[in-house]
């Protein structure tokens, strides 16, 4: 038991594992630690190298392939659209193993009210929606089981297009995501690295 919790401590309390550099069970600690934080980089880090890329590809067809062609423009705080109809509302259903939940996208910044988008959801506990109006944002979050709202005051200026995320998509899975990957195992080797000292 008093591992276990000498071992959880290790997860958060740097103060404590400096102060028990001293006792004599602290190198066969640090080694066990390095040991399973290697293991666990050798099992995650192939997994995520194979399955993010093709995740991201997936994302990448289905945006392209469903999303519409639009422009969302930000001048001053209030957003407004280009070549998508409004109201625009999106629905996504989302499939785990022991549930379905929903995921609702209302674009709105013709109405100059904000919309309630509590009624957008059916299950109170697991149902997501967001809502984009001209002034600014609300979501509905499960958890805390409440819609929060959000003013555009400060977002900057600009422009997004479809071709923009698009692209972003395929550049950051072509260029950066292999780089990405690599900071994430090298940050666990540094991790590692700092306990063991």
């Amino acid at each position: 038991m008093n591992f276990l919790n000498s071992l959880y401590r290790s997860l958060f309390d740097i103060d404590w594992l400096r102060a028990k550099r001293s006792a004599a069970w602290w190198p066969t600690f640090g080694f066990l630690l390095v040991v399973v934080s290697f293991i666990t980089v050798l099992r995650v880090g192939p997994l995520l190298a194979f399955i993010a890329p093709r995740a991201l590809e997936t994302v990448e067809q289905k945006f392209s392939a469903e999303a519409p062609d639009f422009s969302l423009i930000m001048e001053n705080g209030v957003l407004r659209t280009e070549k998508i109809p409004q109201p625009y509302t999106f629905k996504q259903e989302v499939k785990t193993d022991q549930e379905t939940s929903q995921f609702t996208l209302l674009i709105d910044t013709v109405t100059t009210s904000t919309v309630d988008i509590s009624s957008l959801i059916a299950d109170k506990e697991n149902d997501m929606a967001l809502f984009l109006g001209a002034t600014g944002f609300s979501y509905y979050d499960p958890t805390a089981q409440e819609v929060i709202f959000e003013k555009y005051t400060d977002v900057p200026n600009g422009t997004i297009t479809k071709d923009q995320i698009t692209n972003g998509i395929a550049k950051f899975r072509s260029t950066y995501l292999v780089p990405f990957l690599l900071a994430v195992g090298l940050g666990l080797i540094v991790a590692m690295y700092v306990v063991r000292l």
